[in-house]
């Protein structure tokens, strides 16, 4: 209803409406401080805030309706209804980064996680005070010159505001559309819903632009315009919208979006659904007091709380060199209890692992499985001190952060594969930099992840402690393996004058001969090997032995050795415990040297001198092509059951390798 004498507006604000609204907008604030109080999610704070502000404004409406001619009423309206959705969007910001952070995958965020918070809240404070400015301007408003310079400046934050969102909208549609299509979208903790939360977020965000064009267009027009002359549109384009937000925004609380946050994540299996109920689950130990409201605990909380409902938060360093920041999470392969059999793999979500002075952080693309992997799964494998909980030794990444006392060698960005004490089974990695190497263009993701530990341990055997020398004669037990593939290669480019092998089938034979270059092989199921072996080297024996078996094969080495012959034991896949009547004299009359030798549990000093080997022997011929990694299969980070379980299988000939 119009009235010419309303010094303050262009019209009567109705009371009833008012009133209404006043007392709907109440109710939904104390029901969000209430389930922000249940729930501990103090970011529903901004949202409070934002309803108390359409509280008073309405409020303040109700009141100018007998009032017309009072200026402080008039004030309040037109600012605390025109902020109260800055502080809406305030909410909606940082709930989106609480949802990408409680889906495990904050590397799928459009913009640093840690920043992106962090830019919208600033973005939001900076259309809040130009806003504010504004209103102020427009009610202290004295010659049509004021009136149009208040009206452009805010305007200029409605626009700012709008530009925000739009960027926002971007960014949560980016993250969905990758999250959608990654294969981590069904590893999404099911409480999260967050296809649901996501739908509601867009819709809250929808509200808001609507509101937001809706005054620009009323600012744009101007006082005579019809959107500033008629009532309806307060109501129907902005206040409306606002209390639908509150409604959509109370289901939020409900979302599983703690678990991501200070406490380290949950787990998320690979077997199905139904099955989950069997999984060891993360125990975060809250302690739920009950509330009270004097304590000084509870006092901070709601300054913390109010604080970052204004974005406060803001001004928190960015650690813009901080990628390992521990509220970012990353999955890695755990096992389910500890220790188990291939399926008790399962992908867990951790926080993203801490680098040292002279490490690096790495992002994984691809890792090696290897045969230390299934013992140390199944709890027979000593690790050693310094190798953390997650398994594998072997991968491919590039460089994402750099410890303080690293040198130039490897820089941020680099493509790197190497070998580490454990943790490769992951999306991040953290390891020493002296084990890193730099991978060539020539050679994939899934070849280098396949080289570290299989060529390496290959060059420890045969050159320092099988003390190969050009002339000598090799014989590599399992010559399908993929340590033995790389042996066989180093050796025959060395220069041996006889390469043998054995495997346990007639194809394995044949590909380490034809496609290898393996002088002669022996099918140890169906052929007397060491009889085999010392008839085709007219019972001189071989120079050089590396075994996998122990006790199994003791006594055929000891035979099949030629006079100071080496034998290298790295593994004892056919036990420890030797049979009686085993005949030690070899030792004696041939001059038989028999060492064992391990690669992990080496210091890191001799490690980076074998790296430097395969950096100088084996990695020029296999960017060429003269050395080859010889991959039997890839698989997704997911189907690494199905990987071990192949690998258990000892029916591969070559790397398995899983892709992350």
């Amino acid at each position: 209803m119009s009235s010419p004498q309303n010094q303050y507006g262009a019209y009567v604000p109705s009371r009833v409406a008012a009133i209404i609204g006043s007392v709907i907008f109440l109710i939904l604030a104390a029901l969000h401080l209430w389930r922000i109080l249940a729930s501990r999610k103090w970011f529903g704070f901004a949202i409070v805030v934002g309803g108390l502000f359409e509280v008073i404004g309405l409020a303040a409406r109700a009141y100018a309706n007998n009032h017309v001619s009072e200026r402080t009423p008039f004030i309040i309206q037109i600012l605390l209804i025109l902020l109260a959705p800055i502080l809406f969007a305030a909410a909606v910001y940082m709930f989106l980064g609480r949802l990408i952070r409680a889906s495990g995958q904050p590397k799928l965020s459009f913009i640093r996680i840690n920043w992106l918070t962090k830019i919208f809240v600033a973005g939001d404070i900076l259309c809040f005070l130009i806003q504010a400015a504004g209103a102020s301007k427009l009610v202290n408003a004295k010659t049509p010159s004021d009136l149009s310079t208040a009206q452009n400046i805010i305007l200029t934050g409605l626009g700012l505001q709008v530009f925000f969102f739009f960027i926002f909208a971007l960014c949560a549609v980016i993250f969905h559309l990758r999250i959608s299509s990654s294969q981590y979208a069904k590893l999404v903790d099911p409480t999260l819903r967050l296809g649901v939360m996501l739908a509601s977020l867009y819709i809250c965000s929808a509200l808001i632009t609507v509101r937001n064009i809706y005054r620009l267009v009323e600012y744009k027009s101007g006082s005579k315009g019809y959107l500033q002359e008629h009532e309806w549109p307060t109501y129907g384009l902005d206040v409306i919208l606002m209390g639908v937000i509150m409604v959509i925004t109370l289901f939020w609380y409900s979302a599983n979006t703690d678990g991501s946050q200070d406490e380290g994540g949950s787990l998320y299996p690979l077997v199905p659904q139904d099955d989950r109920d069997h999984l060891p689950q993360h125990h975060h130990h809250h302690h739920h007091h009950p509330l009270n409201f004097s304590s000084p605990n509870f006092i901070i909380k709601m300054a913390a709380g109010t604080m970052r409902a204004i974005g406060m938060d803001i001004i928190q360093p960015l650690h813009l060199s901080k990628p390992d920041d521990a509220n970012l999470l990353t999955h890695s392969l755990a096992i389910k209890g500890g220790k188990g059999p291939a399926e008790a793999l399962f992908i867990d979500t951790i926080p993203i692992p801490t680098i040292s002075a002279r490490q690096a952080l790495v992002k994984v693309k691809a890792f090696g499985l290897n045969r230390m992997d299934l013992l140390e799964r199944e709890g027979k494998y000593p690790t050693p001190p310094q190798a953390p909980n997650t398994m594998g030794v072997e991968f491919s990444g590039t460089v994402e952060a750099l410890g303080e006392a690293c040198t130039g060698e490897v820089k941020l960005g680099d493509e790197v594969f190497g070998l580490a004490y454990g943790g490769a089974y992951a999306e991040y990695i953290a390891v020493s930099t002296g084990m890193l190497i730099h991978k060539p263009t020539e050679v994939s993701w899934e070849e280098a992840a396949g080289i570290p530990e299989t060529w390496i341990t290959a060059t420890q055997a045969l050159y320092l402690v099988g003390g190969f020398q050009p002339g000598n004669s090799v014989l590599w037990h399992a010559g399908a393996s993929s340590v033995s593939i790389s042996g066989i290669q180093l050796a025959k480019a060395a220069g041996a004058s006889a390469i043998y092998v054995t495997a346990g089938s007639d194809e394995k034979v044949a590909f380490c001969v034809e496609k290898l270059g393996a002088t002669a092989g022996f099918n140890y199921r169906t052929q007397d090997w060491c009889a085999e072996l010392l008839k085709a080297t007219d019972h001189r024996g071989v120079d050089v032995i590396i075994d996998y078996i122990g006790a199994g094969y003791f006594q055929s080495n000891l035979n099949a050795a030629a006079q100071d012959g080496r034998i290298v034991n790295l593994a004892f896949l056919g036990g420890v415990k030797l049979p009686e009547g085993v005949d030690i004299s070899p030792f004696l009359r041939k001059r038989v040297r028999y060492e064992g030798s391990t690669l992990r549990s080496r210091d890191e000093g001799y490690q980076q001198k074998l790296r430097d080997m395969v950096v100088e022997n084996a990695l020029p011929r296999l960017v060429t092509g003269e050395f080859k990694v010889l991959v039997e299969k890839v698989f997704p980070f997911e189907s690494i059951t199905e990987a071990h379980q192949l690998l258990e299988s000892n029916q591969t000939k070559g790397k398995i390798i899983c892709t992350v």
